[in-house]
Protein backbone atom coordinates (compact mmCIF):
# COMPACT_ATOMS: atom_id res chain seq x y z
CA UNK A 1 0.00 0.00 0.00
CA UNK A 2 1.56 3.33 -1.04
CA UNK A 3 2.09 6.05 1.50
CA UNK A 4 0.16 9.23 0.76
CA UNK A 5 1.83 12.51 1.69
CA UNK A 6 -0.12 15.71 2.20
CA UNK A 7 1.89 18.22 0.13
CA UNK A 8 0.42 21.18 2.07
CA UNK A 9 1.64 19.74 5.38
CA UNK A 10 4.98 18.83 3.82
CA UNK A 11 5.40 22.44 2.65
CA UNK A 12 4.61 23.71 6.16
CA UNK A 13 7.22 21.35 7.64
CA UNK A 14 9.77 22.46 5.03
CA UNK A 15 9.09 26.13 5.81
CA UNK A 16 9.64 25.47 9.52
CA UNK A 17 12.92 23.67 8.74
CA UNK A 18 14.07 26.51 6.50
CA UNK A 19 13.28 29.07 9.19
CA UNK A 20 15.62 27.22 11.53
CA UNK A 21 18.26 26.87 8.79
CA UNK A 22 18.20 30.54 7.86
CA UNK A 23 18.47 31.97 11.40
CA UNK A 24 22.28 31.70 11.68
CA UNK A 25 22.63 32.82 8.05
CA UNK A 26 20.62 35.99 8.76
CA UNK A 27 22.65 36.61 11.91
CA UNK A 28 25.84 36.33 9.85
CA UNK A 29 24.49 38.81 7.30
CA UNK A 30 23.57 41.21 10.13
CA UNK A 31 27.19 41.21 11.31
CA UNK A 32 28.45 41.75 7.75
CA UNK A 33 25.96 44.60 7.31
CA UNK A 34 27.15 46.37 10.45
CA UNK A 35 30.79 45.89 9.45
CA UNK A 36 30.09 47.29 5.98
CA UNK A 37 28.31 50.31 7.43
CA UNK A 38 31.20 50.97 9.83
CA UNK A 39 33.61 50.84 6.89
CA UNK A 40 31.32 52.98 4.68
CA UNK A 41 31.25 50.07 2.21
CA UNK A 42 28.38 49.03 -0.03
CA UNK A 43 25.67 46.97 1.63
CA UNK A 44 23.77 46.16 -1.59
CA UNK A 45 24.84 42.51 -1.84
CA UNK A 46 24.19 41.97 1.87
CA UNK A 47 20.70 43.45 1.64
CA UNK A 48 19.98 41.29 -1.42
CA UNK A 49 21.04 38.15 0.44
CA UNK A 50 19.03 39.08 3.54
CA UNK A 51 15.95 39.59 1.37
CA UNK A 52 16.52 36.22 -0.33
CA UNK A 53 16.74 34.55 3.07
CA UNK A 54 13.61 36.31 4.33
CA UNK A 55 11.65 35.30 1.23
CA UNK A 56 12.78 31.68 1.24
CA UNK A 57 9.64 30.49 2.99
CA UNK A 58 7.45 32.20 0.41
CA UNK A 59 7.47 31.49 -3.31
CA UNK A 60 10.59 29.28 -3.11
CA UNK A 61 8.65 26.63 -1.18
CA UNK A 62 5.18 27.48 -2.49
CA UNK A 63 6.29 26.83 -6.08
CA UNK A 64 7.57 23.35 -5.25
CA UNK A 65 5.21 20.56 -6.26
CA UNK A 66 6.95 17.35 -5.20
CA UNK A 67 8.22 15.83 -1.97
CA UNK A 68 11.63 15.36 -3.63
CA UNK A 69 11.95 19.12 -4.15
CA UNK A 70 10.92 19.82 -0.56
CA UNK A 71 13.44 17.32 0.80
CA UNK A 72 16.42 19.01 -0.85
CA UNK A 73 15.42 22.62 -0.17
CA UNK A 74 17.91 24.48 2.02
CA UNK A 75 18.18 28.07 3.19
CA UNK A 76 21.76 28.24 1.97
CA UNK A 77 20.56 27.82 -1.59
CA UNK A 78 22.13 24.42 -2.00
CA UNK A 79 20.72 21.25 -3.46
CA UNK A 80 21.97 18.53 -1.14
CA UNK A 81 22.28 14.88 -2.06
CA UNK A 82 22.31 11.97 0.36
CA UNK A 83 26.07 12.37 0.94
CA UNK A 84 25.68 15.99 2.02
CA UNK A 85 27.49 17.44 -0.97
CA UNK A 86 25.64 19.96 -3.05
CA UNK A 87 25.55 22.56 -5.76
CA UNK A 88 25.26 26.24 -4.96
CA UNK A 89 22.21 27.78 -6.59
CA UNK A 90 21.76 31.37 -7.55
CA UNK A 91 18.74 33.42 -8.57
CA UNK A 92 18.94 32.36 -12.22
CA UNK A 93 19.04 28.61 -11.60
CA UNK A 94 15.84 26.59 -11.91
CA UNK A 95 15.11 23.59 -9.70
CA UNK A 96 12.31 21.24 -10.73
CA UNK A 97 11.48 17.57 -10.82
CA UNK A 98 10.30 15.19 -13.51
CA UNK A 99 7.47 12.65 -13.35
CA UNK A 100 9.85 10.06 -11.87
CA UNK A 101 10.59 12.35 -8.92
CA UNK A 102 14.14 13.08 -10.08
CA UNK A 103 15.46 16.56 -9.32
CA UNK A 104 16.39 18.61 -12.39
CA UNK A 105 18.67 21.63 -12.16
CA UNK A 106 18.94 24.09 -15.03
CA UNK A 107 21.66 26.70 -14.70
CA UNK A 108 21.00 30.29 -15.67
CA UNK A 109 17.29 29.97 -16.47
CA UNK A 110 14.15 31.95 -15.55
Amino acid sequence: MPINVDITKAKAITKDRLRLDRKPLLEEQDVLFMQAQEASASTTAIVTEKNRLRNITGDYVSNMSTIAELKVATAAGRVEDETGSGLLLNGTDNLSSNSDGNILLEYGTR
